[in-house]
């Protein structure tokens, strides 16, 4: 069963309603991998983001997952599954207009399994489908 119908059949919501969820929520969230300067480790990130008043747009971290992986792709893989689990604050859903799980429709960074990545920063794409 696709994701999609899962959570349609959960949230008792028609698949084009949980699709305008997910539409909603990668417009808005981004997962993220950075590499810190500090300690040379790789962390998970949710980035929210903003629209300033001249129209750019701007990334504003609202997690980061405080394990560190010496990897990006171990990151990477740690912040997917990670994100399934975190629920929006009931109040914050509900001005949202989506379920406290909505985190679970955002699009996962790809991961190499096999590879030892050390790239700086990986960043998913998001591109509209």
């Amino acid at each position: 069963m696709s994701l999609l119908t899962e959570l349609s059949k959960q949230w008792n919501y028609s698949l084009k309603e949980v699709k305008e969820i997910q539409d909603f929520m990668n417009e808005r969230y981004h997962l993220a991998v950075i590499h810190s300067q500090k300690d040379g480790k790789f962390y998970g990130v949710l980035c929210e983001m903003h629209e300033t008043s001249s129209g750019a747009i701007y990334p504003l971290l609202v997690v980061t997952v405080n394990k560190p992986f010496d990897t990006a792709d171990e990151a990477a893989q740690f912040l997917n599954k990670q994100v399934d689990t975190w629920k929006i604050p009931d109040i914050r859903a509900k001005l949202m207009d989506v379920p406290q799980n909505a985190y679970r429709l955002l699009k996962k960074l790809p991961v190499k399994t096999n590879s030892h990545t050390q790239n700086k920063i990986v960043q998913a794409e998001h591109v509209k489908e």
